[in-house]
């Protein structure tokens, strides 16, 4: 169901039969698997994503409500344990500019988790695995994202269902303000500058918002049927955020001024569920709803239907940077 990109022409695959399965993308038509898969939880795998130096792969499970890293393709993973409920989507921290990423094995020393709990955790990654709690929404945490180093600041922003998104600070991890209420919240991303973040909701629109206000930049977009699942910006200067959703289309836009890139558009047979951009924002992933991933080149626009077959329903992947 879903698609990001990881470092080094990299790809790691989630089902719902548990297993994480880390391919090499070198040769994009002739996918080459790394390592054998693991299984790293009971049921349905729901989120994926590398961390910043692509030597980990941080997943979520729904049945057991846990976390973990997989440091290696061949490695027991570490188990993340401190939910009450299933855990849906976990982000690893952009290092901070003083942090020697040599002497961390996930080339940063946090990562953040979200549950159907309502809290979300803050964990340090190391020998303990000790976290933190946040706790501010009313309703099920749906969507979290760090920031870039923002004016000497970083923010983490969570989306719920209970339509608001909450900012707070990584250094203290003060909660500093929340959009105003509106639809449940799916998916929540940054601008590569941090300078502002967009919403994705049930109410059918992407919402672009001021970081430092929490106001909206633009009027709400709209253009896709139904709720949007997803978005993201498009690196590097984030100049266009890509937007999927129910009806099956994959859509960019203007991020300056809300309007859509007519001749950026697809429409696969079944929901969007995930879209990510590799580093130079040449290539697109998009992770549809039956189980199919496409990269399209963004240059040529061509689109590539990955040939990687798994047991049943695809629910995230994670492509390389490169």
């Amino acid at each position: 169901q879903g698609a990001v990109f990881g470092p080094g022409d990299k790809m790691a695959v989630i089902d719902d039969q548990g297993t994480v399965s880390i391919w090499d993308l070198s040769d994009i038509r002739s996918p080459r698997p790394l390592g054998s898969p693991q299984i790293v939880h009971e049921g349905i795998v729901f989120d994926a994503i590398f961390s910043p130096n692509g030597a980990c792969v941080g997943s979520v499970g729904f049945s057991d409500h846990s976390a973990d890293i997989l440091t290696d393709p061949d490695a027991e993973p570490v188990n993340l344990l401190g939910h009450k409920e299933k855990v849906v989507a976990l982000a690893f921290l952009t290092p901070s500019p003083g942090l020697d990423s040599s002497l961390v094995p996930c080339g940063t020393d946090m990562v953040a988790t979200i549950s159907a709990d309502g809290m979300t955790l803050i964990w340090n990654i190391g020998p303990a695995y000790e976290y933190q709690a946040l706790v501010a929404h009313s309703k099920p945490v749906t969507q979290i994202a760090f920031s870039p180093d923002h004016k000497g600041e970083r923010y983490l922003v969570t989306g719920s269902e209970d339509g608001t998104a909450q900012i707070w600070s990584v250094e203290s991890f003060r909660r500093l303000g929340s959009t105003n209420p509106g639809q449940g919240i799916e998916d929540v991303d940054f601008s590569p500058d941090g300078e502002m973040f967009v919403t994705a909701g049930m109410d059918g629109t992407a919402k672009l918002w001021q970081t430092s206000s929490l106001t909206l930049r633009l009027p709400p977009i709209k253009g896709q049927q139904g709720p949007i699942y997803t978005a993201a910006f498009r690196p590097p200067a984030g100049e266009q955020i890509a937007t999927g959703g129910s009806d099956g289309s994959a859509q960019l836009w203007n991020s300056r001024t809300g309007e859509p890139i007519v001749e950026d558009y697809w429409h696969l047979s079944t929901a969007v569920n995930s879209i990510d951009f590799n580093n130079d924002g040449t290539r697109m992933i998009v992770g549809s709803a039956d189980g199919v991933s496409h990269i399209v080149n963004l240059v040529s626009r061509e689109v590539i239907t990955l040939p990687i077959a798994v047991s049943d329903v695809v629910y995230d992947a994670v492509l390389g940077s490169d």
